[in-house]
């Protein structure tokens, strides 16, 4: 059981490699992230990337929406309704778009590092047929894994929500289970963000392997991921200040009652243009510097793997030189003949049948006198022939002594024709 998960990367092994091992100076990592992205135009391609990614993605979205809005007839009648279509099909392009997207921009970002050629294409790397498929089942086992973490608290959520809405009022349960909730979903986050670099730069891995692998390299690890991002919060903030404008003033006014089908399509359109253009701007910093972390990581953890199969050498070698001989290919022998033969008395040479020593190796058995390969004698006729009692010329027939060769048999002296 232990041998099966140490193959399929268990967790005890990737403790073992994780042991004693450094932390990653994120300083270091920030100042590297804004060094590269100022050298060779990175910036701008980063930039042009990204903006290309949240086009692809929000831009479909959008154009649905208002769409449905302007219908005068048919499925949407009213606001409820063409925001649930909205919603789902937002849902569809995050499943079966956005993985392809995602995985091209971290062979982007991977490239950039190494010092490769990229370029804004390279997007759509992930777009291609085996690439497309890895990266929406690694999307689908990322969200059911996310999935079975939050199951509990979000439905306590839910569950209260809904009493809310039938009697007017929530239980003590809601606000911990909400936060229960928000908590679980940003570890997960943390756990799982590492697994599209893993796919991005060893595609075998598979897409549950590459969730399994970025579990066990973030174990210990969220805090220092977490610090890295804090010192990128402004990209979150500016990348999410427009939307929040809009439901503040949404809320707070009667700017949805006041303005028109028309207005309102032309407000939400400022708004997507407005949240691309900040995502743009201000993502590839925080790309660049996951990407940066996902390599530092990477050199850590293979040196340790080196460290500990050093370690396991060494210690297989002393075990050998204590015990007092090193083990050969083949089966041990007692000292004098090589390994790798059928066992000796230290006289033959091995390979062969064993023998007392005296005759050469390879031939049947005899008790020294006769040359080997012959069939067993007295010692006295020459081998080859049958046995005789040592009077008779051997090649013939048994004799007593007194028959003639080529007789089939005698008698006590005289031979019988």
């Amino acid at each position: 059981m232990r041998a099966r998960r140490a193959k399929r990367g268990g967790i005890a092994q990737v403790n073992s490699m994780r042991a004693d091992a450094p932390r990653i100076n994120l300083a270091q990592v920030a100042a590297e992230t804004r060094a590269l992205l100022r050298r060779d135009g990175n910036y701008r391609r980063t930039a042009l990337t990204v903006a290309l990614m949240q086009t692809l993605i929000s831009v479909p979205v959008m154009i649905l929406n208002y769409a449905l809005m302007f219908t005068g007839g048919g499925v949407a009648q009213d606001a409820q309704t063409t925001m649930n279509i909205g919603n789902l099909f937002m849902m569809l392009m995050q499943a079966l778009v956005a993985p392809a997207l995602t995985l091209g921009l971290a062979r982007y970002e991977l490239n950039m590092y190494n010092g490769r050629p990229r370029s804004p294409m390279d997007l759509f790397e992930g777009l291609t047929r085996g690439s497309y498929f890895l990266s929406v089942r690694a999307m689908l086992w990322r969200a059911l894994s996310m999935l079975v973490w939050v199951m509990i608290p979000m439905s306590l959520v839910l569950n209260e929500i809904a009493m809310a809405q039938l009697y007017g009022q929530m239980s003590l349960m809601f606000w911990p289970a909400l936060l229960t909730l928000l908590f679980l979903m940003f570890n997960r986050g943390l756990a799982y963000s590492q697994q599209f670099y893993f796919l991005a730069q060893e595609p075998h891995v598979g897409a549950i392997m590459s969730l399994r692998l970025s579990t066990m390299v973030m174990h210990g690890r969220l805090k220092e991921l977490f610090c890295l991002y804090l010192r990128f919060f402004y990209c979150f903030i500016l990348t999410a200040l427009p939307n929040v404008a809009l439901q503040v003033m949404a809320n707070t006014t009667q700017l949805g009652f006041e303005l028109n089908t028309a207005e309102q399509a032309l407000v939400g359109v400022g708004v997507t243009l407005a949240t691309i253009v900040l995502t743009s701007l201000c993502m590839p910093v925080l790309e660049t510097a996951s990407a940066i972390y996902f390599v530092r990581l990477n050199e850590i953890l293979s040196r340790r793997a080196e460290e500990l199969r050093r370690a396991h050498e060494d210690a297989f070698n002393e075990a050998a030189q204590s015990s007092g001989s090193l083990p050969g290919w083949g089966e041990s022998s007692n000292g004098s003949a090589p390994s790798g033969d059928a066992h000796s008395d230290g006289n033959a040479p091995s390979g062969d049948a064993p023998n007392d020593g005296n005759a050469p190796s390879g031939d049947a058995p005899n008790d020294g006198n006769a040359p080997s390969g012959d069939a067993p004698n007295d010692g006295n006729a020459p081998s080859g022939s049958t046995p005789n009692d040592g009077s008779a010329p051997g090649a013939d027939g048994a004799t007593d002594g007194g028959a003639r060769p080529g007789d089939d048999r005698s008698g006590n002296g005289a031979g019988n024709t």
